[in-house]
Protein backbone atom coordinates (compact mmCIF):
# COMPACT_ATOMS: atom_id res chain seq x y z
CA UNK A 1 0.00 0.00 0.00
CA UNK A 2 2.53 2.58 0.86
CA UNK A 3 4.63 1.72 -2.25
CA UNK A 4 1.18 2.49 -4.63
CA UNK A 5 1.02 5.74 -2.54
CA UNK A 6 4.72 6.61 -3.01
CA UNK A 7 4.42 5.40 -6.82
CA UNK A 8 1.44 7.62 -7.37
CA UNK A 9 2.97 10.72 -5.73
CA UNK A 10 6.01 10.22 -7.99
CA UNK A 11 4.07 10.10 -11.23
CA UNK A 12 2.22 13.17 -9.78
CA UNK A 13 5.45 15.08 -9.33
CA UNK A 14 6.70 13.92 -12.60
CA UNK A 15 3.55 14.98 -14.51
CA UNK A 16 4.16 18.22 -13.06
CA UNK A 17 7.25 18.89 -13.35
CA UNK A 18 7.25 17.87 -17.11
CA UNK A 19 4.41 19.95 -17.73
CA UNK A 20 6.51 23.06 -16.40
CA UNK A 21 9.27 21.87 -18.78
CA UNK A 22 7.62 21.87 -21.61
CA UNK A 23 6.22 25.27 -21.08
CA UNK A 24 8.77 27.07 -20.29
CA UNK A 25 10.72 25.02 -23.58
CA UNK A 26 7.81 26.19 -25.81
CA UNK A 27 7.52 29.98 -24.84
CA UNK A 28 11.27 30.11 -24.41
CA UNK A 29 11.80 28.49 -28.29
CA UNK A 30 8.59 30.10 -29.52
CA UNK A 31 7.38 26.42 -30.83
CA UNK A 32 4.73 25.69 -33.71
CA UNK A 33 2.19 22.98 -33.53
CA UNK A 34 5.10 20.63 -34.84
CA UNK A 35 8.11 21.59 -32.38
CA UNK A 36 4.92 21.33 -29.31
CA UNK A 37 3.91 17.72 -30.44
CA UNK A 38 7.49 16.94 -30.85
CA UNK A 39 8.69 17.68 -26.71
CA UNK A 40 5.69 16.62 -25.19
CA UNK A 41 5.97 13.42 -27.45
CA UNK A 42 9.58 12.92 -25.79
CA UNK A 43 8.78 14.03 -22.23
CA UNK A 44 5.28 11.18 -22.55
CA UNK A 45 7.91 8.71 -23.82
CA UNK A 46 10.28 9.09 -21.68
CA UNK A 47 7.46 8.93 -18.56
CA UNK A 48 6.00 6.17 -19.89
CA UNK A 49 9.04 4.20 -20.96
CA UNK A 50 10.58 4.69 -17.48
CA UNK A 51 7.53 3.17 -15.61
CA UNK A 52 7.02 0.32 -18.50
CA UNK A 53 10.63 -0.63 -18.61
CA UNK A 54 10.83 -1.12 -14.46
CA UNK A 55 7.69 -3.20 -14.52
CA UNK A 56 8.61 -5.14 -17.34
CA UNK A 57 12.06 -5.78 -16.10
CA UNK A 58 10.85 -6.69 -12.61
CA UNK A 59 8.83 -9.36 -13.94
CA UNK A 60 10.26 -10.38 -16.97
CA UNK A 61 13.75 -9.50 -17.72
CA UNK A 62 15.10 -8.78 -21.08
CA UNK A 63 17.35 -6.69 -23.26
CA UNK A 64 14.32 -4.96 -24.27
CA UNK A 65 13.12 -3.99 -20.70
CA UNK A 66 16.78 -2.39 -20.43
CA UNK A 67 16.37 -0.07 -23.09
CA UNK A 68 13.14 1.01 -22.77
CA UNK A 69 13.89 1.88 -18.82
CA UNK A 70 17.36 3.12 -19.22
CA UNK A 71 16.07 5.41 -21.90
CA UNK A 72 12.58 6.74 -20.42
CA UNK A 73 15.22 7.59 -17.14
CA UNK A 74 17.69 9.35 -19.36
CA UNK A 75 14.58 11.29 -20.61
CA UNK A 76 13.27 11.74 -17.18
CA UNK A 77 16.86 12.81 -15.42
CA UNK A 78 17.17 15.36 -18.40
CA UNK A 79 13.83 17.33 -17.53
CA UNK A 80 14.44 17.05 -13.34
CA UNK A 81 17.90 19.40 -14.71
CA UNK A 82 16.21 20.99 -17.14
CA UNK A 83 13.29 22.11 -14.56
CA UNK A 84 15.74 23.17 -11.47
CA UNK A 85 17.25 25.05 -13.94
CA UNK A 86 14.35 26.84 -15.50
CA UNK A 87 12.64 27.53 -12.17
CA UNK A 88 15.80 29.27 -10.77
CA UNK A 89 15.71 31.32 -13.66
CA UNK A 90 11.68 31.95 -12.78
CA UNK A 91 12.21 32.71 -9.37
CA UNK A 92 15.22 35.06 -9.99
CA UNK A 93 13.16 36.77 -12.80
CA UNK A 94 10.50 37.60 -10.09
CA UNK A 95 12.21 38.15 -7.01
CA UNK A 96 15.77 39.28 -8.15
CA UNK A 97 14.65 41.74 -11.33
CA UNK A 98 16.15 39.73 -13.56
CA UNK A 99 13.60 40.59 -15.80
CA UNK A 100 14.87 44.16 -15.32
CA UNK A 101 18.79 43.20 -16.10
CA UNK A 102 17.55 41.21 -19.14
CA UNK A 103 16.36 44.49 -20.96
CA UNK A 104 19.36 46.43 -19.53
CA UNK A 105 21.80 43.82 -21.04
CA UNK A 106 19.73 43.84 -24.49
CA UNK A 107 19.63 47.29 -24.42
CA UNK A 108 16.23 48.60 -24.32
CA UNK A 109 15.19 51.66 -21.92
CA UNK A 110 12.50 52.94 -20.51
CA UNK A 111 11.29 55.23 -23.30
CA UNK A 112 10.92 51.82 -25.52
CA UNK A 113 9.17 49.33 -22.99
CA UNK A 114 5.40 48.79 -24.87
CA UNK A 115 2.73 51.53 -23.99
CA UNK A 116 -0.41 50.13 -21.51
CA UNK A 117 -3.33 48.67 -23.56
CA UNK A 118 -5.57 49.81 -21.24
CA UNK A 119 -6.40 53.05 -23.23
CA UNK A 120 -3.41 55.47 -21.33
CA UNK A 121 -2.19 58.29 -23.70
CA UNK A 122 1.68 57.06 -24.00
CA UNK A 123 4.40 59.63 -23.79
CA UNK A 124 6.00 60.03 -27.19
CA UNK A 125 9.53 60.23 -27.08
CA UNK A 126 12.03 62.82 -29.32
CA UNK A 127 15.59 62.40 -30.73
CA UNK A 128 17.59 59.38 -30.06
CA UNK A 129 17.41 56.52 -26.90
CA UNK A 130 20.40 55.91 -25.10
CA UNK A 131 21.15 53.04 -22.47
CA UNK A 132 24.22 53.54 -20.89
CA UNK A 133 25.73 55.43 -23.60
CA UNK A 134 24.45 53.12 -26.00
CA UNK A 135 21.96 53.67 -28.85
CA UNK A 136 18.75 52.18 -28.14
CA UNK A 137 17.51 49.03 -30.25
CA UNK A 138 14.83 49.03 -32.98
CA UNK A 139 11.58 46.81 -31.54
CA UNK A 140 12.58 43.93 -34.14
CA UNK A 141 16.79 44.24 -33.10
CA UNK A 142 14.91 43.83 -29.44
CA UNK A 143 13.03 40.40 -30.04
CA UNK A 144 15.92 39.53 -31.72
CA UNK A 145 18.04 39.55 -29.01
CA UNK A 146 15.24 38.33 -26.45
CA UNK A 147 14.79 35.09 -28.81
CA UNK A 148 18.59 34.06 -29.24
CA UNK A 149 18.77 34.48 -25.40
CA UNK A 150 15.79 32.70 -24.83
CA UNK A 151 16.50 30.07 -27.21
CA UNK A 152 19.87 29.77 -25.32
CA UNK A 153 19.05 29.62 -21.91
CA UNK A 154 16.06 26.65 -22.75
CA UNK A 155 19.40 24.64 -24.88
CA UNK A 156 21.46 24.99 -21.83
CA UNK A 157 18.44 24.12 -19.35
CA UNK A 158 18.12 20.72 -22.00
CA UNK A 159 22.52 20.25 -22.62
CA UNK A 160 23.12 20.39 -18.82
CA UNK A 161 20.28 17.27 -18.16
CA UNK A 162 21.05 15.50 -20.89
CA UNK A 163 24.89 15.48 -20.92
CA UNK A 164 25.12 13.52 -17.04
CA UNK A 165 22.34 11.44 -18.29
CA UNK A 166 23.88 10.33 -21.73
CA UNK A 167 26.86 9.63 -19.68
CA UNK A 168 24.95 7.77 -17.19
CA UNK A 169 22.56 5.69 -19.65
CA UNK A 170 25.48 4.68 -22.72
CA UNK A 171 28.49 4.37 -20.11
CA UNK A 172 28.31 5.07 -16.31
CA UNK A 173 26.34 2.33 -15.60
CA UNK A 174 28.66 -0.22 -17.16
CA UNK A 175 31.78 1.44 -16.09
CA UNK A 176 32.65 -1.08 -13.30
CA UNK A 177 36.14 -1.27 -11.77
CA UNK A 178 38.41 -2.96 -9.27
CA UNK A 179 40.69 -1.24 -7.27
CA UNK A 180 42.74 -3.22 -4.67
CA UNK A 181 43.87 -1.66 -1.55
CA UNK A 182 46.21 -3.24 0.57
CA UNK A 183 45.09 -3.11 4.30
CA UNK A 184 48.47 -2.98 6.66
CA UNK A 185 47.29 -4.08 10.53
CA UNK A 186 50.15 -4.43 12.91
CA UNK A 187 48.17 -7.09 14.83
CA UNK A 188 46.85 -9.14 12.01
CA UNK A 189 47.05 -12.64 12.63
CA UNK A 190 49.56 -15.04 10.47
CA UNK A 191 46.60 -17.23 9.36
CA UNK A 192 44.53 -14.09 7.83
CA UNK A 193 48.00 -12.97 6.53
CA UNK A 194 47.11 -12.31 2.35
CA UNK A 195 43.17 -12.55 3.10
CA UNK A 196 40.99 -11.00 0.48
CA UNK A 197 37.53 -9.38 1.46
CA UNK A 198 35.53 -7.65 -1.18
CA UNK A 199 33.55 -4.28 -0.67
CA UNK A 200 30.35 -3.20 -3.15
CA UNK A 201 30.67 0.69 -3.13
CA UNK A 202 28.66 2.83 -5.15
CA UNK A 203 26.33 0.45 -7.28
CA UNK A 204 23.42 2.96 -7.48
CA UNK A 205 20.26 0.36 -7.74
CA UNK A 206 17.72 2.32 -9.21
CA UNK A 207 17.41 4.51 -12.90
CA UNK A 208 20.07 3.46 -14.28
CA UNK A 209 21.60 -0.16 -12.44
CA UNK A 210 18.89 -3.33 -12.51
CA UNK A 211 19.48 -6.63 -12.04
CA UNK A 212 21.58 -7.23 -15.40
CA UNK A 213 24.45 -4.65 -14.46
CA UNK A 214 24.09 -6.56 -10.74
CA UNK A 215 24.66 -9.68 -12.73
CA UNK A 216 27.67 -8.65 -14.63
CA UNK A 217 28.93 -6.48 -11.14
CA UNK A 218 28.85 -9.78 -9.26
CA UNK A 219 30.40 -11.78 -12.29
CA UNK A 220 33.46 -9.37 -11.84
CA UNK A 221 33.64 -10.22 -8.17
CA UNK A 222 33.92 -13.77 -8.60
CA UNK A 223 36.96 -13.42 -11.35
CA UNK A 224 38.49 -11.00 -8.41
CA UNK A 225 38.06 -14.65 -6.46
CA UNK A 226 38.11 -13.23 -3.29
CA UNK A 227 38.21 -15.17 0.33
Amino acid sequence: MRFAIFFILLLTALTGLNAFVYKRLRDLWALEARGRRIVVGILLYGLVAMVLGRIIGRYSPSAFAVVLGTSGAAIQLTAIVAFAVLAVERVAARLLGFERWMRKLVGVSAAQEPAASDGAATAQVEGDVESEGRESLSPGELMGRREVMGRALGVAAVGLGAAPAGYGALFGRHDYAIEEVPVRLAELPPALDGFTIVQLSDVHLGMFVGEPELKSMMEMVRRAKPD
